[in-house]
């Protein structure tokens, strides 16, 4: 009965089968067959993502898209800027900019990954069929006396998929891959300190602040452009 649940639930064709063959079973039978569907359904849903590394090129191409949906559309901006200055950076956007940064973000990230093959650096992607909906990058930042740190780079769920524990995954596999294959005892993350709903998830999932907490990391501001901020310095231990 469970594989034919799962037959049904994930082969919505065959749906007219189903209910033929539902007919024909009695009344406690139909009872459980509803209850095993709906636990498998449910189950299925809420796990048809999972974490990968970007291989195809449409990862890439996706990928670079999120990233850019993310930290560089208009309408991402900060609040403030007037509507009629809002309007024609939207119109722009929507005539090339947005394809433009997008182009962009694909060649460095796939250069990225090309020149750090076999060094300290990973990118993540989470995927819900076919689609990219999350991503991480994680990589050893300089510090000072030329140590380098491991430190969660951009990060990003798809505004359709967060609070869904996308990006506990994301964080949970960079944590492990830091500990196992690394070997490191201690993982870091630079949030900027106006992104209260960023520190909040982080200090969920185990970082805290450090003494030396503040930190000048330049940011994404369109496409041709970066801007130095203030970020918190966090980190969470391994061990």
């Amino acid at each position: 009965l469970e594989q034919l649940v799962f037959f049904f639930c994930n082969s919505p064709p065959f749906l007219v089968s189903a209910l033929q063959y539902v007919g024909s079973l009695q009344r406690m039978q139909f009872v459980s067959l509803v209850v095993l569907l709906l636990i498998r359904c449910s189950s299925y849903n809420s796990h048809a993502w999972f974490i990968t590394s970007p291989t195809a090129q449409d990862d890439w191409e996706q990928l670079a898209g999120l990233i850019v949906e993310t930290f560089d559309a208009p309408s991402r901006l900060d609040d403030g800027e007037d509507t009629a200055s809002l309007f024609f950076d939207r119109l722009k956007w929507n005539m090339g900019g947005g394809k433009l940064a997008q182009d962009a973000t694909y060649r460095k990230y796939v250069s990225t990954a090309r020149k750090m093959r076999g060094a300290k650096y990973g990118l993540l992607i989470a995927k819900h069929r076919g689609r990219v909906i999350g991503m991480a990058e994680l990589g050893a930042v300089n510090k000072k006396g030329n140590e380098k740190r491991p430190t969660i780079g951009v990060f990003c769920v798809d505004q359709d998929f967060r609070k869904r524990n996308v990006g506990k995954e994301l964080v949970a596999k960079c944590q492990d891959m830091a500990r196992r294959e690394w070997k490191e005892d201690i993982l870091f993350v630079e949030v900027e300190t106006t992104n209260i709903g960023a520190l909040s998830f982080f200090n969920s999932m185990g970082f805290h602040q450090r003494e030396d907490n503040v930190v000048m990391v330049n940011v994404r501001r369109g496409l041709n452009s970066k801007e130095e901020r203030p970020h918190l310095l966090l980190s969470c231990n391994l061990n």
